[in-house]
């Protein structure tokens, strides 16, 4: 029962946000009905304990009224009588539990409405709604409510569960939930298709059946999990995950199709998507398949069907791909591609946008072995020609706008090294030169090299890597407290070369993830030869080994890793890992990062890469908080890392 138990655990990280982002200055505060409510439950909760002073209801409803209004005189009497062991006096009302459990369901709707305003009222609608359950635990209207609401994901991150207790032993800050408003950042559900909707109706009723036959069935379970990978927010589907959280019996559903006619639904729907170029597209063929196997280990097309995806390195397991949703990865594909040289304002910054589009002003540093010209919107900026050829950077002071291109020709006359280049002031980096936002490009008319009108992202090549040592160092020594990625392009030696490189200023340059790791620590499970842990893997300064090349290095043995700190629970939405260089970067293969609130673990999985690259780069859907993060690999190596950063949404 309790490997059931933890398999519909699952379905609850299923979850994420997928309402409308809605954007407001402001948010509504405290309301008459949560004075009732904390009033209301200091009667309930003294009535309760006039009959039964170990009644856990009753002391659930004082601990509700003590968060909502601390002040209340028939409170304060009744905490002093339990205090002193004292008999307490029931209280003449015409109040009932009934009337207050609409009272508490009324509001909590109202505070789920606002959450796109506020989502730091979250906590509260579900306190409500957890209460008028205790009250009526066979409401279920209120238990798809407090389903939706864990299903937005804020919940844990704030130290708040399925269990009210618990919730009421962690402070509200009522009232000043509702100051300072934290806007919601959500996405939007793919929009499905007829055959879709058909296998997600099928999946759930078919699913519902098998369960309400027998509990522990696993292809009831995915099935059921199958409907909350298309239709998450259906709230049918949140019922069903709000029942068997509760070990209740399932209500039935109108059967569209048997588990065959399903199975045949799927493989044609798997055949038509895994053309696509969307990876959400891909991997739903790739689960459907892998479902039809589960139910037909025999069936040629889904072996055949499988086999092709892997053959384009779409690899995971089935349950991996539960764990998604249709929108839990990158969609981009699925939208209608722009071409143009235009920055885009990604969901989470909608609300700096006004402010980012005035610009930030800051220093731009740049230098190149041998010598280079940079150009802003057309018009040059700083640069040196062949007779001022010299190691030091050059500087200037500008104001930067989303939108903003840089151009720059860069020449080197047979050296190692390239162009390194960043933008920030004191302690703060907006951006620098590295090779996953900078590009190559060969310009129309060479002797106009600096125009880009006309100029499309098909005109846009990739960037090459430079060599990070000697002229970066100098860019890095301007600007106190903030450094250059990498330097970008870099010549092998021994030829005259020149590159154009283009920067396109986007809105996450100018309003850039925190960076919250700078101060964490970490071990290793082992060293080798001397290389012990050195802190510039997380505060990227100070000594590297190897040359610049690694910050720690442990000895062969199996399922090396090492185990970061970041000194207390800490959100974040963003993991940048930066490989060696060289050909010794294929020793992070199946590079793998679990996560756990205790250095001692147990550690849950979060992600693992498919291929081995130089930069890994790792979007979370939703801000995760924790404080212990394990980076390793799964099989006997050496193991070796440059950088880690963890990244949070700006305050």
């Amino acid at each position: 029962m309790n490997r059931t138990i933890r398999k519909i655990a699952l379905i609850l990280s299923l979850l994420p946000l997928f309402t409308c982002s809605i954007w407001a200055a402001s948010a509504s505060g405290p309301t008459s009905s949560d004075d009732k409510i904390g009033r209301y439950a200091a009667i309930l909760g003294t009535n309760r304990l006039s009959k039964d002073a170990n009644d856990k209801t009753g002391h659930l409803l004082i601990k509700l009224a003590a968060q909502i209004k601390p002040d209340n005189d028939l409170l304060l009497l009744t905490q002093a009588y339990m205090e002193k062991n004292k008999a307490i006096d029931a209280i003449k009302t015409k109040l009932t539990e009934p009337i207050f459990c609409k009272l508490l369901s009324k509001r909590a709707t109202a505070l789920m409405e606002t959450l796109a305003k506020n989502s730091k009222q979250g906590p509260l609608a579900l306190v409500y709604l957890q209460t008028a359950e205790l009250l009526y635990p066979t409401s279920k209207a209120t238990i798809l409510k407090i389903t939706k609401l864990i299903s937005m994901g804020f919940t844990n991150d704030l130290g708040f569960t399925n269990d009210l207790a618990k919730n009421l032993a962690v402070d509200l800050n009522f009232p000043e939930l509702f100051g300072d408003p934290e806007p919601m950042v959500v996405m939007k559900p793919l929009k499905l298709s007829k055959s879709e909707i058909k296998i997600f109706k099928a999946a759930l009723a078919l699913g519902t059946k098998r369960l309400n036959k027998e509990w522990s069935d696993s292809k009831g379970l995915t099935l059921i999990r199958l409907a909350g990978f298309l239709k998450p927010l259906d709230s049918q589907y949140l019922l069903s995950v709000g029942l068997m959280l509760r070990g209740q019996k399932l209500d039935p559903l109108k059967l569209t199709m048997n588990e065959t006619q399903l199975l045949e639904l799927m493989l044609t729907r798997a055949a038509s998507v895994a053309k696509s170029k969307s990876q959400i597209r891909q991997q739903e063929a790739l689960l459907f398949y892998k479902i039809v196997l589960l139910f037909n280990p025999e069936s040629k097309k889904a072996l055949v069907g499988e086999l092709r995806l892997n053959k384009k390195g779409l690899e995971s397991n089935l349950e991996d791909l539960l764990n998604m949703s249709m929108s839990s990865v990158d969609t981009e594909a699925s939208a209608k591609p722009t071409k143009s040289l235009m920055p885009v304002c990604p969901a989470y910054l909608l609300k700096y946008k006004r402010d980012l589009d005035r610009g930030k002003e800051g220093i731009l540093v740049a230098n190149c072995d041998d010598y280079f010209t940079l150009y802003v919107n057309g018009k040059k900026l700083m640069g040196r020609g062949r007779e001022l050829i010299t190691e030091e950077a050059e500087s200037k002071k500008i104001k930067l706008k989303p939108g903003d291109i840089l151009t720059v020709e860069a020449i080197d006359e047979g050296g190692r090294w390239g162009f390194s280049s960043m933008f920030g002031t004191k302690n703060k980096l907006y951006f620098s030169t590295n090779a996953s936002s900078w590009n190559e490009y060969r310009p129309k008319d060479s002797g106009k090299w600096w125009i880009t009108k006309g100029m499309t992202k098909d005109d846009l090549g990739a960037c090459r890597r430079g060599n990070n040592r000697k002229w970066k160092h100098n860019v890095d020594r301007v600007v106190e407290g903030i450094s250059c990625d990498e330097a970008i392009w870099g010549s092998s030696g021994g030829t005259r070369s020149t590159v154009y490189l283009i920067k396109l200023v986007q809105y996450e340059d100018l309003k850039p993830l925190d960076l919250i790791s700078r101060k964490a620590s970490y071990t290793a499970s082992s060293v080798w030869e001397g290389l012990d842990p050195l802190p510039s893997l997380l505060s990227l300064k100070g000594k590297m080994h190897g040359r610049g090349a690694m910050a720690f290095h442990t000895d062969i043995q199996d399922k090396p890793y090492i185990i970061i700190d970041l000194g207390k629970p800490k959100a974040f939405s963003l993991i940048e890992i930066q490989n060696i260089a060289g050909e010794l970067q294929r020793r992070a293969s199946g590079l793998t990062v679990w996560t756990s609130s205790s250095k001692k673990g147990p550690y849950k999985e979060l992600w693992k890469s498919e291929a081995v690259k130089a930069l890994y780069t790792i979007k979370l859907t939703k801000p995760l908080k924790t404080r212990y993060i394990k980076i390793g690999i799964d099989r006997k190596d050496y193991f070796h890392l440059k950088h880690v950063k963890f990244l949070a949404m700006p305050k």
